[in-house]
Parts: C-alpha cells; sequence; structure tokens
C-alpha cells in the first residue's frame, strides 16, 4: 500500500512541469492564431483552451501508462 502511495506521489510530482509545458505550448499556439488570453475570454470559449489540454494531458497519461507496462509494473 505505501508502495503504491509513493508511486503515486512521485508522479503526480513529475506530472507538474509536463503540465505547464503544455499549457505554455498551448498558449503559444493560440495566440500565434490571435486568440486573446484575457478572464472573459476564457469563460466565454472554454473549449478552445481546455478541449486541447484534456486531450494532451490524456496522450501523456497514456504515453506514462504504456512505459509503466513495458517495465514491468503490475500495480
Amino acid at each position: 500500500m505505501l508502495q503504491k502511495f509513493g508511486i503515486i506521489v512521485s508522479i503526480s510530482l513529475a506530472f507538474i512541469p509536463i503540465l505547464q509545458r503544455e499549457i505554455q505550448n498551448l498558449k503559444y499556439s493560440l495566440l500565434s492564431k490571435g486568440f486573446k488570453f484575457n478572464f472573459k475570454n476564457f469563460l466565454k470559449k472554454p473549449n478552445v483552451f481546455l478541449l486541447p489540454l484534456i486531450t494532451n494531458i490524456l496522450k501523456r497519461t497514456s504515453e506514462i501508462e504504456e512505459s509503466m507496462k513495458s517495465r514491468g509494473y503490475i500495480g
């Protein structure tokens, strides 16, 4: 049980910089397309920002899952 908790914490902490990079890349991508970043725009069109972000996060978690399986982790 303690080992599982340790793995969860370490993956969560390692995921923070990845998430920050994803948000920054998405922000630059949307800025290049003319999207203005302010709270009002974010509330009006949340799918413009959240949909690609969630998609990228799910891809990353899938990569982590495949990596753990290939290394023989059985959790």
